[in-house]
């Protein structure tokens, strides 16, 4: 039974899909991998990295040259990153040991000079009182050099890390602490340009599950759930801007699973940027999203779907592209897979497109898009009969 997928697409248009797949018993199970070498190219794979069933889903990331791919996972007390150079080639996996702790949440990034930053949470065992021990911590690779040693980059009671690395290195990660969202950046190179900070609102209530990206020119956005779905702008420099609610506060998550997704969000030039996200509403479930043009202030959220559907993925190109897909509910065990198209120059969203019929139950998509705007999606798969799998689809720009 397959978990996740993840996917990461690099701007030339290489791609890694990963996911976890278990076979049988509790530790019978791997980490797969499947590699696009270029737009076009068929996807090689899969290829098992690891055996065992591992803490956490696996994700991957892909460099903004093309040439480098690299997927992290969890397994039992160790961290391990694989990281992939040139196309067809294997590549290596680093082992990050973190002795006696449960770790959870690992997230890569890779740049354009194939450096590594991975982040995770670590539980020291005896796991202490709800958590109160966990902490957010980092390892970076520098070509050349290796793997730096595994630092704590947060407090105690810090949950949920997202990470964004940009092409130059830089690097914008947030995490859950006491209810709030806390931010730091880290210059390529060095250790945390700034002290963590809290950026969301102590008195709006509990926040939680951030996600993170970095435009072109280094400035960076921030959104999670706090009554609402909210954002914040982090300039280039050091601090942030008060942060805005894109949604009503009504039938938000209140009792966020570990497993449960953040909002999806794209930042690209000048500022433009989307964010998308799942919300109850009479009964039922939408995927909402909203959008804030180059310069200009965030628009009204809009919904992209009807009842019925799964939290969103979404893929953007960098320049302001961007592309919706969810899964919505048909009744009898059954899910179409659709997707909705945004425009470089516009701020409404095309009408939906059918990916997958529903024949079968789709689940927990992921995309990610190319320079060109070239998508790939990928999701798992039930059918009527038969074992899940993960399968991929390429969706091209008009014209």
């Amino acid at each position: 039974m397959p978990g996740g997928p993840t996917v990461a697409v690099a701007p030339e248009g290489r791609a890694v899909v990963t996911w976890w797949r278990r076979a049988g018993g509790s530790r019978d199970g791997a980490v797969q991998m499947s590699l696009r070498a270029a737009p076009g190219a068929p996807f090689i794979g899969p290829q098992d990295l690891s055996g065992g069933l591992p803490a956490s889903v696996p994700t991957a990331a892909a460099a903004a040259a093309g040439a480098h791919v690299a997927a992290g996972w969890g397994d039992r007390r160790q961290v391990r990153v694989r990281v992939l150079r040139t196309a067809g080639v294997a590549g290596t996996t680093a082992v990050i040991r973190e002795g006696a702790a449960l770790l959870a949440d690992v997230t890569v990034g890779t740049d354009g000079s194939g450096g590594v930053v991975a982040v995770w949470t670590r539980d020291p065992l005896p796991a202490g009182p709800a958590g109160g021990d966990v902490r957010v911590r980092m390892a970076v690779m520098v070509p050349g050099v290796g793997w730096s040693p595994a630092e704590d980059i947060s407090g105690e009671g810090a949950t949920r890390p997202a990470l964004a690395l940009a092409p130059d290195g830089n690097a914008l990660i947030a995490w859950n602490r006491a209810g709030g969202i806390e931010v730091a950046r880290r210059a390529p190179g060095a250790a945390l340009a700034f002290p963590p900070a809290l950026i969301s609102t102590p008195d709006a209530g509990f926040a939680r599950v951030p996600a993170v990206a970095l435009g072109p020119d280094g400035e960076g956005l921030v959104a999670w759930y706090q009554n609402g779905v909210m954002a914040a702008d982090i300039p280039a420099g050091r601090g942030n801007v008060p942060a805005v609610s894109l949604s009503a506060p009504a039938g938000l998550p209140t009792g966020l699973r570990p497993t449960d997704p953040p909002p999806r969000i794209a930042l690209g030039a000048g500022g433009r940027a989307v964010v998308a996200w799942a919300r109850a509403y009479a009964g039922t479930r939408r995927v909402e999203a909203a959008v804030r043009p180059a310069g200009g202030a965030w628009l009204p959220a809009a919904v992209l779907s009807g009842g019925g559907a799964g939290a969103p993925a979404l893929g953007s190109d960098g320049a302001g592209g961007a592309v919706v897909a969810w899964t919505q509910e048909t009744g009898a065990a059954r899910s179409a897979l659709r997707a909705r198209a945004l425009a470089r120059s516009v701020t409404a969203f095309a009408q939906p497109e059918l990916v997958v019929p529903a024949s079968r139950r789709t689940s927990r998509p992921s995309m990610g898009l190319d320079a060109a705007g070239r998508a790939v999606l990928a999701w798992r798969e039930e059918p009527v009969r038969g074992r899940p799998v993960v399968r991929a689809a390429v969706r091209l720009p008009a014209g």
